[in-house]
């Protein structure tokens, strides 16, 4: 793989079975515990709820499918223009070529033509991945290691991710460590894993500096080190909405919505409740949670310059509007696979 590639991204749209079968093919061999993963059954239904769920198949110059991604958002929430990534991935023989930064630069900006001004995912901590493979926790398994190139992947260019991340999330005492429901279990606490922000518009007023109460009028400190930790409980709080879909009433103002989401959320899920209570807490005494500003490791050698194109329900920024009945989120992730 010396040279580029020619890959298309194609967008799935409902009544296209063949192409979902591919895509669940694909997401049942990049994510192998089932734990992870939601029955097809749940995604088939997602896959009509197109207002809500997004369904990326990736495709090299023969056709052959070779990775997938689903972005998803919940339009009902007020003053939220961010969606998530519960997973995406390529196949074993399409990783570490420096194919996916470039597919996942044009799924960004499909993402920001559907009104998407964040986007929002999970990686794996090397600090404490160690707890879900059983390796040492001195992070010498190569779980860990690779948890670690990870990191710096998503933050070099083309993707730039910014990582919630003060570096105290291996102390057990930390108040700002971030942690979600399990994805075997919601009911328990998975705190392996580090909040990634990706800016789709960074024109729109939250990339700004804080200026007001409002916890999106501005996510930054001056010189873009930090974010609020308004900002960090608020994207949290969006962010697991767009996965658990809690019963929330129409005609609230953004204020009134997120008091009582939190309210719901904090009561439903264990994870909630200890997340939002230690930051609570810190914000007594900072109201700044610091990003990674370490160092980036550049990659090792050149990068092919792939040839990737929108396709299929995406050249003419196809977006239907069709929502479906709800379908029960079970919040299943997993690190992105590249």
């Amino acid at each position: 793989m010396g040279q580029g590639n020619n890959i298309t991204i194609d967008r799935i749209m409902p009544g296209e079975t063949g192409a979902f079968e591919q895509w669940y093919s694909l997401l049942t061999e990049i994510f192998t515990d089932p734990a992870d993963l939601e029955p097809k059954e749940d995604l088939l239904e997602r896959l009509n709820q197109t207002n809500k769920n997004i369904f990326f198949i990736f495709r090299d110059e023969k056709g052959k499918p070779i990775g997938m991604e689903l972005l998803q958002r919940d339009p009902a929430m007020p003053d939220a223009p961010v969606a998530y990534v519960p997973w995406a991935g390529m196949i074993p023989e399409h990783r570490n070529h420096g194919e996916y930064p470039q597919i996942a630069k044009q799924i960004m900006n499909a993402a920001k033509g559907l009104g998407v001004a964040l986007l929002i995912h999970e990686v794996e901590d090397p600090k404490r991945i160690h707890v879900a493979y059983g390796e040492p926790a001195d992070g010498s398994g190569e779980n860990c290691k690779n948890a670690g190139r990870r990191t710096h992947l998503w933050r070099r260019p083309p993707l730039n991710t910014l990582l919630v991340n003060d570096g105290t999330f291996g102390d057990p005492k930390s108040k700002t460590a971030y942690v979600r429901p399990a994805s075997d279990d919601d009911q328990n606490i998975q705190a392996y894993d580090i909040m990634a922000l990706r800016e789709l518009d960074p024109l729109h007023p939250m990339f700004g500096v804080a200026k007001s109460d409002d916890p999106m009028d501005g996510i930054y400190n001056e010189d873009k080190t930090a974010i609020s930790f308004a900002a960090y409980k608020r994207i949290y709080l969006q962010m697991t909405q767009i996965q658990y879909e809690a019963d929330m009433p129409e005609g609230l103002n953004a204020k009134d919505y997120y008091t009582l989401l939190e309210q719901k959320l904090r009561a439903d899920y264990p994870a909630v409740e200890d997340f939002c209570s230690r930051v609570d807490e810190a914000m007594k005494t900072s109201p700044w949670m610091k990003l990674d500003t370490s160092a980036i490791v550049p990659r090792s050698g050149p990068t092919p310059v792939h040839n990737v194109q929108l396709g299929k329900n995406l050249a003419n920024d196809n977006v239907a509007d069709a929502p479906t009945a709800r379908v029960p989120n079970t919040g299943k992730h997993n690190d992105l696979k590249m």
